[in-house]
């Protein structure tokens, strides 16, 4: 991990001469608030903690919220604390980042606030960069660009370059680096519980609608990509695609026919990276496929999207928009909603009766094409 932190403090453009000490005079020099929310991750706390301490801008509170650990997070916090007075340590029930992320912005005494997770890095200079931007800039909030890498190869550093603007239009392009104004807190308010895997994609949508986003073109942070099983990674994505389409949608960025033509991506990425034989369906479509004299493969794409886009108007739309309204009124919370499209979403895995029903609409869409 060290050494791939020093790469990225190395990691500068020819005839850069990016300063790396703070010049700040007194009357300019604020409190930066470093929210740590964390839960059972004792292991991972001591180098995210010094890592923050280390930044060349000095003037920082580090507050880590305990969200309900049961292991030894409590007692490593306590430790490095007796150590530095800027580290503060908070302990509470386990009620998900949200609820931990609320509780520490209102304890946060700082004029500049940022959080961040218990297993990412910042650059050496993050915090003092960022700063600098804001008060140069006169913004409100900005966002950096970020490094990723893997637990087992932290050296592998993979540069991920956000938009100058647009960062919430489409998704969540803010990125894990950022920072913004005590004003901005109070004026967007509080993370909503609510919308679990898109806490932060929330919140930002909601500073963009009252304050400009800036964009500072550096990579400043580091982010771990976990390991997870092929089969996790892709449910847990899939629940952030289905959820983030909500969060757009409860935001005005996107209506209801919109979010519609969203959910029929949503399931040809889901077919496409399922294996044929876990859906006969799939398999039945991936036959058909294979007998049609396409050119290029964008065609045969092309032509799945189309197939998928005909499927959710015939057979999914109706639920899916009754699913929507009740959830633009309030009859249904993000939660439900959520898992009632998972229902209608997931309803793929049609028998073999069907098959030949489903085998006649694409025979239609066949030729269709071919005319």
């Amino acid at each position: 991990m060290k050494k791939a932190i020093r790469k990225m403090n190395k990691h500068k453009l020819k005839g850069d001469n990016r300063e790396t000490t703070p010049e700040f005079g007194v009357e300019l020099k604020p409190l930066i608030s470093i929210i740590i929310p964390t839960y059972n991750r004792s292991k991972l706390l001591t180098n995210c903690i010094t890592n923050c301490l280390e930044q060349t801008y000095d003037n920082i509170e580090i507050l880590v919220i305990d969200d309900g650990s049961t292991d030894a997070t409590s007692n490593v916090v306590a430790e490095l604390s007796r150590k530095d007075a800027r580290i503060i340590c908070f302990k509470k029930v386990n009620e998900g980042l949200a609820r931990a992320l609320n509780y520490g912005f209102r304890l946060a005494k700082g004029d500049y606030l940022t959080w961040t997770s218990d297993d990412n890095y910042y650059a050496k200079d993050a915090i003092y960069k960022m700063l600098k931007f804001i008060l140069n800039k006169n913004c409100a909030f900005v966002y950096c660009n970020y490094f990723r890498f893997k637990k087992d190869s932290p050296e592998k550093l993979r540069l991920y370059k956000l938009p100058n603007s647009g960062a919430v239009d489409n998704d969540n392009r803010v990125g894990p680096c950022f920072m913004y104004s005590r004003e901005v807190w109070k004026k967007t308010g509080e993370f909503n519980p609510e919308t679990i895997l898109a806490e932060d994609y929330d919140y930002w949508i909601r500073v963009s609608k009252k304050f400009t986003m800036c964009h500072l073109n550096e990579a400043l942070y580091f982010y771990m990509e976990h390991e997870d099983s092929f089969s996790l990674r892709f449910t847990k994505e899939y629940d952030i695609l289905i959820i983030s389409i909500l969060v757009r949608l409860k935001n005005d960025i996107v209506n209801i026919k919109k979010a519609i033509e969203l959910f029929s991506k949503f399931i040809f990425e889901k077919f496409r990276r399922e294996k044929p034989k876990r859906r006969g369906f799939q398999y039945l479509f991936q036959r058909l496929m294979s007998n049609q004299k396409f050119t290029f493969l964008w065609e045969k794409i092309w032509f799945l999207e189309e197939v998928f886009r005909f499927i959710i108007k015939v057979r999914y739309a109706q639920k899916i928009i009754l699913v929507l309204r009740d959830f633009k009124s309030k009859t249904l919370n993000i939660h439900k909603s959520r898992f009632a499209l998972k229902k209608i979403l997931g309803n793929y895995n049609w028998g073999r009766n069907r098959m030949t029903l489903n085998f006649k609409i694409f025979k239609k869409l066949k030729k269709v094409k071919s005319e």
